[in-house]
């Protein structure tokens, strides 16, 4: 049977929200034939529309991994139906349909893009989803001048790419800053923009993103991955030190293990299951 989209489950994580689209039991070649086709980019735009759609921040493709017969998961941007790359909100929330609904608890991995990613779902334990990461790579510092601004920017690569902004910025500045920065000539793919703060004495930090693709988020966990593989990179983390990361969307625990990884630790939920009235096929 050749996949049709007429039902999904609506999922979020740290308030970034997904259209969860189950497609594991269709062929690769089926799959790839309905990702061709203009009409799929059109329904992930479509769909995601806050007020005429189902409203969300992307949709996330569950397939199955030819090469490895893992879940696979693909999120399409919700303002231009294209490809992510890579989004860990969008992993976690399917780490918790597949801990429901495939009844998977403990350790299990997803790819997504070129990784592999392993993680830990606790359904007791307020339904936290452990990921666990390679630490990004650390591209270079830069210096960058927006209109009458002169910025310091730290590019990582998660598996997409990030510049991280060691200043307290708001909401205001990054709406208005981060699309300058994303289209600056320098960053001919585009990047996502964070700034992220210490917060007094608490050891935490304050963080917020503007997502290439998406725009202005509620939280983005490759940023957060980004952020503590800088810290981790100079020294400000040490293995076993629990860091927690705020963003408008809610918490983010992360921390570096004994075997040099990084662990990211948040909830996932899901309101609610949808059917389409008009199911769309090819």
């Amino acid at each position: 049977m050749k996949p049709v989209l007429d039902s999904f489950f609506k999922y979020q994580s740290l308030g970034n929200d997904f259209i969860l689209v189950d497609w594991s039991e269709h062929s690769p070649s089926d799959v790839a034939s309905f990702l061709a086709h203009p009409s799929w980019k059109e329904a992930v735009i479509s769909l995601c529309k806050q007020h005429k759609g189902v409203g969300a921040d992307g949709v996330v493709l569950l397939t199955t991994d030819e090469k490895t017969g893992l879940p696979r998961a693909t999120m399409y941007n919700a303002l231009t139906g294209n490809d992510g790359k890579f989004c860990l909100n969008g992993v976690r929330c399917l780490a918790h349909y597949l801990g429901n609904n495939a009844s998977q608890s403990g350790q299990h991995a997803i790819a997504m893009g070129d990784e592999v990613i392993p993680y830990n779902y606790v359904p007791w334990a307020q339904e936290s989803i452990s990921t666990h990461h390679r630490p990004g790579f650390v591209v270079k510092t830069l210096p960058i001048r927006i209109e009458d601004e002169d910025l310091t920017g730290h590019i990582v690569d998660v598996g997409n790419l990030h510049l991280i902004i060691l200043e307290r910025r708001g909401p205001g500045w990054l709406k208005k800053f981060g699309p300058l920065i994303q289209n600056h000539a320098i960053f001919k793919q585009g990047i996502n923009v964070t700034v992220a703060c210490a917060l007094k004495k608490t050891g935490s930090y304050a963080l917020r993103t503007f997502e290439h693709g998406c725009g202005l988020t509620q939280a983005c966990s490759s940023a957060s991955l980004a952020f503590l593989s800088l810290l981790f990179h100079h020294g400000a983390l040490v293995v076993d030190q629990q860091t927690q990361l705020k963003q408008p969307g809610g918490v983010l625990s992360g921390h570096v293990t004994a075997d040099g990884l990084i662990s990211l630790t948040a909830p996932a939920s899901t309101p609610y299951r949808g059917q389409l009235q008009a199911p769309i096929s090819l």
